[in-house]
């Protein structure tokens, strides 16, 4: 049996209106299914947790219709991910866990694949971990990306004004991503930190970001990273530093295009871990969610879950 788990809200009603035509799909298909609602900021480890214990099969196959931010909530809500196969349906504003792999045009023809099981991998599953400086810490998975500085703040700014919403009515979500990185650009604080990377410590000066990427894409199609993939066991780490405003400005279209691989002020590698010290807190993000300010940030990662497409 399916469980089918639904972000109705998603890209301001879209969800919602995939799930709708999947509905039909599986009804005139016979296929068993199980229907779970989330709710925004709402934890699904509960509803997984119920599922592992009323569910005997070998591998639990799981339906997930939303945007990134709905698949982070489920992958958060897995504890044992060797026990689950992970499908989904896009319906976000960015998509960009799927943006490099290559899907069917149409519903119908994308479940056919997924019942199929036309593609089956192991993707890897990300680990961001956090300690504020009261010494408290949290631990939060991810599929996409997790970074700390400039591209967290966008994401909370974004998430929590209504811009986002309007402009995803329009068609046009990206644009408040770019309306908001060219505001914040000039008001974030940027500083020195201490990144330890695969075993190997330097301190960057002035740096705005840092972000761990499971996939290419970031930010709704920004090729962040472009020869990033979430199958082979690394994380790729992006540092943008040293710059003033007026050359970070101009570094904005170059990391739109892909084209900021070799210049002054990026550092791009890929590994397996990260850790970085800051002197104050500062945003983060998982999977484009914002987590809270902190002052100490460790990347890893975790285990591996089966993806079906």
């Amino acid at each position: 049996m399916y469980h089918i788990f639904v972000n109705p809200s998603s890209r301001s009603g879209k969800g919602r209106a995939v799930w709708t035509k999947a509905e039909t799909y599986f009804k005139e298909h016979h296929i068993p299914y199980e229907l779970h609602y989330t709710k925004k900021n709402a934890p699904t480890r509960p509803e997984f947790e119920a599922i592992l214990q009323k569910d005997n099969e070998q591998t639990i196959p799981i339906l997930v219709i939303g945007g990134d931010g709905t698949l982070n909530q489920c992958i958060n809500g897995i504890s044992e991910p060797e026990r689950f196969s992970l499908s989904y349906l896009p319906a976000g504003s960015g998509n960009d866990f799927i943006r490099n792999k290559k899907l069917p045009a149409s519903l119908s023809a994308k479940l056919d694949s997924i019942l199929a099981r036309n593609n089956e991998i192991l993707i890897d599953i990300g680990t961001v971990t956090l300690k504020a400086a009261d010494g408290q810490s949290i631990c939060r998975n991810f599929l996409v990306s997790s970074g700390l500085g400039y591209d967290a703040e966008i994401c909370h700014v974004v998430n929590t004004s209504h811009l986002k919403e309007r402009l995803n009515k329009l068609h046009l979500g990206k644009i408040a991503y770019l309306l908001v990185g060219l505001k914040n650009l000039f008001a974030t604080k940027v500083c020195d930190m201490e990144v330890t990377e695969n075993g190997q410590a330097k301190t960057y000066p002035a740096v705005f970001f840092i972000t761990a990427l499971n996939q290419p894409y970031e930010g709704g199609g920004l090729p962040m990273a472009p020869a990033a993939t979430d199958t082979d066991g690394r994380l790729s780490f992006l540092i943008v530093y040293g710059m003033n405003r007026l050359q970070a400005l101009r570094m904005i279209p170059a990391l739109t295009a892909g084209r900021h691989i070799g210049k002054r002020g990026i550092h791009l590698t890929d590994g397996t871990e990260l850790t970085v010290t800051m002197p104050f807190p500062k945003a983060i993000h998982s999977d484009g969610e914002y987590l809270g300010d902190y002052t100490k940030y460790h990347i890893a990662l975790g285990k591996k879950i089966k993806f079906i497409y």
